[in-house]
């Protein structure tokens, strides 16, 4: 998943029939920018029911709250994968509040990768 927190884009990023689209200058989509605070990475992580279903299910309906473990132990796989010291208190927060044993195992894993990304 590398960077990805939901799937992955690329095979649209190389797939010859969009490289005419890619290659334009787009003017940035004011109501897709003005949602963007919404899924930043510790948002996410650590979003309940009703921050699911207000601010990411009515952009991403096909996975309901059933599977909201699969979000946050994606957010804490990029986090790790990232190697960013600054997610490491996001990490452990998540890890205290989070009865998700797979999130629990992710934010550990990314917890490590994190604090030992300098050596």
């Amino acid at each position: 998943m590398g960077m990805f927190v939901y799937g992955c884009d690329i095979c649209q990023n190389v797939c010859p029939r969009n490289q005419p689209w890619l290659a334009q200058e787009l003017p940035i989509n004011e109501k897709v920018a003005a949602k963007e605070n919404r899924f930043e990475l510790s948002h996410l992580l650590h979003m309940d029911r009703e921050y699911f279903e207000t601010k990411i299910w009515p952009h991403m309906f096909h996975m309901s709250y059933q599977d909201i473990w699969r979000w946050k132990m994606n957010v804490a796989r990029v986090m790790g994968n990232s190697r960013d010291e600054k997610y490491i208190a996001d990490l452990v927060r998540a890890f205290e509040d989070n009865p998700d044993e797979r999130v629990r195992g992710m934010t550990v894993w990314a917890i490590v990768i994190s604090a030992c990304q300098k050596r």
